[in-house]
Order: C-alpha cells, then structure tokens, then sequence
C-alpha cells in the first residue's frame, strides 16, 4: 500500500535529479524514493556508472533482473524496501528503494 505524502516532499524524494549510482546514496534508513514499481525501475534504468555507461541500457526490466530481495520495513515511511545491485566498472553499488512513496492529491 502506497503512502500519500504532500508533493513538496515527493519533489524532494531520495534519488530525484540524481543521474550516477554514484551520487545515490542509500541505506534501509534512507532509500531511493518512487512510486511504483514502474517509476523506481525507470530511475534505476536511467542511472550511469561514472564512466558514462549504463549497466541496464536504459531497460527496466535488465533493471528489475539485478533485484537482490525484498529487505523488511525501512525509510521515513517504514514500508517494505527492495535491493538492487547495479555493476559497473568501478564496483557495484547497492541500491535500498522504496516503491510506495507517492505524491497526496
């Protein structure tokens, strides 16, 4: 179940604007913030290892294919987190995301 927050903090989500893995920094305390599973998978597809290459080539699904697990309850919200692991050249770089943070009416 999704939780509503007021869109000046969805705008200021964790991992908004970010365009490398490594300017992303993640934690069960505070992870990669989206809502849905089709928007987090998007910014992980989008994301570029320092060296300009793209461990996914801009797919989702390639994306989805490196999801390590489900991690228990985590973020400012407590709901359930994934972990995904992205490899690139310079070394791999957990990601913790939380699919259940959208944007109140």
């Amino acid at each position: 179940m999704s939780v509503q927050v007021p869109r000046s903090a969805y705008e200021r989500r964790n991992g908004s604007g970010v365009t490398r893995f490594s300017e992303l920094e993640t934690s069960m305390e505070k992870p990669m913030e989206g809502c849905g599973l089709g928007e987090v998978l998007g910014m992980l597809a989008m994301l570029k290892c320092d060296d300009g290459s793209n461990p996914y080539s801009g797919d989702p699904r390639a994306a989805h294919a490196s999801r390590v697990g489900s991690m228990g309850g985590g973020g400012r919200c407590g709901s359930i987190l994934d972990l995904y692991t992205a490899q690139c050249p310079e070394g791999p770089h957990e990601v913790y995301a939380d699919m259940y943070f959208c944007p109140g009416s």
